[in-house]
């Protein structure tokens, strides 16, 4: 499992409209993700497969970037 927290640049917790749209532009490519019930709530989990080949890995981290890209101005 990866976690990825998201913070603004002066290292404060990002509001939660934020994570809804990241969550919400993940499912929109098709990336099922989550994020922590615990702390902020700002941290985005990832779970590959365990036998995830390297395309694969990379087809994730591509939806991913587009996600964060389309969520994050």
């Amino acid at each position: 499992m990866w976690g990825i927290e998201i913070i603004n640049d002066d290292g404060s917790v990002v509001e939660k409209k934020v994570i809804d749209a990241i969550l919400n532009n993940a499912s929109l490519n098709k990336l099922i993700v989550r994020t922590s019930r615990y702390g902020f709530g700002n941290v985005i989990k990832v779970r590959p497969s365990l036998i995830a080949n390297q395309s694969e890995l990379a087809e994730i981290l591509d939806k991913l970037d587009k996600a964060l890209a389309l969520s994050i101005h």
